[in-house]
């Protein structure tokens, strides 16, 4: 698996977010059905919201075209956002390497959250620094 990024076009259709390949093929897309409204998200009693948060401090593994590790890092920024819980379906609509074909998911009501207002930010690559498993 590469780390290449590459611009896509990503996009809101009503309440469908889609994701393309450049030459407008279909690639991911989510559904989300609002089930309260929203609310700032500065004390927010959303359950949700700590496991969401924290998925943003993990690194994005991968390596490059020499074989070298490494990794990125998501900047969130909650500061003026805006959130609101959701039912959600996820569909990968193509292959994105081994392990991640063409598949749907549900999303548990009680853990989907649709943020708006939110700014980020990801790093560019860096050499990994996590330690890598000895091989036995």
């Amino acid at each position: 698996m590469r780390f290449a990024k590459r611009m896509v076009p990503m996009e809101w259709l009503g309440e469908t977010f889609v994701v393309s390949d450049e030459r407008g093929g279909l690639l991911a897309h989510a559904t989300t059905e609002p089930l309260a409204s929203w609310c700032q998200i500065t004390g927010s009693p959303l359950r949700a919201l700590a496991g969401t948060a924290a998925l943003g401090g993990l690194p994005v593994f991968g390596h490059r075209a020499d074989g070298s590790l490494v990794e990125s890092r998501f900047d969130w920024d909650f500061a003026n956002a805006w959130i609101r819980p959701v039912r959600a379906i996820v569909s990968v609509d193509a292959s994105f390497g081994h392990g991640l074909g063409p598949r749907q998911s549900h999303g548990s009501p009680a853990a989907c959250l649709e943020v708006s207002g939110m700014r980020w930010r990801l790093s560019w690559p860096e050499p990994q620094r996590w330690p890598t498993p000895a091989r036995t």
